[in-house]
């Protein structure tokens, strides 16, 4: 050990530190969550660099599950990251069991206008 070498060893940032310290989010966000950030949200100078990794992944929507994997973090800190990133208005959620496809009488009403043509 040199005498400048104090045996400290830069490592991963612990996660409690990542969360400030919190082990439970405000939101409620299952693993299946999809979320999106949001185009025109201003990114905040607070905002951490797995903040900012997870906004840039998020570009696209993604599941909670998917987004913990790509940073390679723990699922609990993912949902801690991710509902403070909802609460400052930079995410959007959407309910993966949200039914988005199109009504059947919809349907049925595009089916019959193409057989009038």
């Amino acid at each position: 050990m040199s005498p400048t070498d104090h045996g400290f060893r830069p490592g991963p940032v612990k996660t409690y530190v990542l969360t400030g310290g919190r082990t439970r989010p405000k939101a409620t966000l299952p693993a299946e969550t999809l979320i999106i950030a949001l185009r025109n949200a201003p990114v905040s100078a607070r905002t951490n660099r797995q903040q900012r990794d997870l906004l840039r992944l998020c570009r696209g929507q993604l599941g909670l599950a998917e987004v913990a994997a790509h940073l390679k973090l723990p699922m609990s800190v993912a949902r801690i990251l991710a509902s403070d990133l909802i609460d400052a208005g930079l995410l959007g959620v959407r309910d993966p069991g949200q039914d988005t496809r199109p009504k059947l009488e919809l349907m049925e009403q595009v089916l019959a206008g193409l057989r009038k043509l």
